[in-house]
């Protein structure tokens, strides 16, 4: 699958697909998942920053 720059009404769409296709548990694994990952890179940012 090739990137492309994602809008945030692409995001919100691929959001809502998620949701529908995922069980509510599942669905809030992800959303954990992804508030980890984004504090991992938000403190690698702060690292290279700093360094």
């Amino acid at each position: 699958m090739k990137l492309q720059y994602c809008t945030i009404d692409k995001q919100i769409a691929i959001e809502q697909q998620i949701k529908q296709e995922l069980a509510p548990r599942h669905f809030q694994l992800v959303l954990e998942w992804e508030e980890i990952m984004n504090y991992r890179r938000t403190l690698i940012l702060e690292w290279l920053y700093n360094a």
